[in-house]
């Protein structure tokens, strides 16, 4: 059994920690371009600890509001509630500007998910929903 040389040991650890910097810093170069990330980021500001894998993508639909997106799946949705709730976590809550809507889905827990409301790739509107009860809130 023969052993390694002290100089092809060293060679293989620089090789080792080369590919493990690397690795690193592509890590790094995808979590900060992509747009789940940024959306979890934004999220997590108000308290919450989710990743890019616990966004649900519900659906996307282009020439459209969020107000309609909201009222065509639920006709009794308080939109003015939405939009207030959202206002107050500093959304801009555009529930009437034309776009692409995508919807995205992140569950806290068995009984409350937040709702997030794209407007053309920028959150508009995002609030708590408790789906037993039905109630919604602020984010936090």
């Amino acid at each position: 059994m023969s052993s390694l040389s002290k100089e092809k040991r060293n060679r293989i650890l620089v090789a080792a920690l080369i590919i493990f910097v690397i690795a690193l810093v592509w890590g790094i170069y995808l979590n900060s371009n992509d747009e789940l990330a940024k959306v979890v980021r934004r999220i997590n500001e108000f308290g919450y600890e989710f990743y890019s894998d616990d966004v649900y993508v519900l659906g996307s639909k282009k020439d459209t509001t969020i107000s309609d997106v909201i009222t065509e799946a639920n006709a009794e949705a308080d939109i003015d509630k939405i939009k207030e709730l959202s206002i107050k976590c500093g959304f801009d809550a555009e529930m009437n500007k034309q776009g692409e809507v995508t919807i995205l889905l992140l569950a806290i827990d068995e009984n409350r998910v937040i709702n997030i409301y794209m407007l053309d790739e920028n959150i508009s509107a995002c609030f708590v929903e408790n789906i037993v009860s039905g109630e919604i809130s602020a984010l936090g």
